[in-house]
């Protein structure tokens, strides 16, 4: 473990895209589960769910980065280590935390960062009861200018979908043809599924 988490510190030199937990329902019990689960999202739902969901991140890259960063306390003022394999438990504090005032804690955090911190200034992800549901998608969130825009993603590609808002190209769910927007919407909201990202990035999912 010393050695995985020391290679993946040494080879991460990007953008972490930190991830909040809002969610606060009871795990769902899996057919092979020996007894039910008592564990609720307050814990950041369930340590196998977050795994899992890295681990497909993972999977991007040879040196075992995701660019990701689980807030895990209200009082973080700095990261520069992005997540690994097996997620442990902890407690969410953002726990039913409306996305505005998430917002607005995490510009007001921007402005007690250190110089070497990492994390990202204009983009956030957020984990909530459909990712629960589905252990897959998420909300991502992009802060650029004076209105907040989010969609759905699948986890596996939110830090590509929020890499050029971030950056500044453009802002998110704008810049596409109207055929490219037809790939990203369905009913009724932005979505960015593995299938349709690959698709526009021109490339053949595996």
């Amino acid at each position: 473990m010393a050695s995985h988490q020391s290679a993946q510190e040494d080879a991460f030199h990007g953008i972490l895209y930190p991830v909040f937990c809002t969610a606060d329902i009871p795990a769902k019990v899996s057919p092979s589960a020996p007894k039910p689960s008592k564990l609720l999202s307050t814990d950041v739902s369930r340590p196998q769910i977050l795994t899992k969901l890295l681990t497909n991140v993972q999977s991007l890259s040879d040196s075992f980065t995701t660019g990701l960063y689980f807030v895990r306390s209200k009082k973080v003022t700095t990261a520069d280590t992005p997540e690994a394999t097996p997620c442990h438990h902890f407690r969410s504090p953002f726990v039913s935390t409306p996305l505005p005032e998430i917002v607005s804690w995490f510009d007001a955090a921007i402005n007690e960062r250190t110089a070497d911190d990492r994390l990202a200034v204009n983009s956030l992800i957020v984990l909530d009861e459909r990712t629960l549901a589905d252990e897959n998608t998420c909300l991502v969130v992009s802060t650029l200018g004076e209105e907040t825009r989010t969609a759905r993603a699948e986890f596996f590609v939110a830090v590509e979908v929020l890499q050029a808002p971030e950056m500044g190209p453009r802002a998110l769910n704008e810049g596409f043809t109207e055929e490219e927007q037809m790939l990203f919407k369905r009913v009724g909201e932005w979505w960015y599924t593995k299938e349709a990202w690959m698709k526009w990035m021109g490339g053949d999912e595996e």
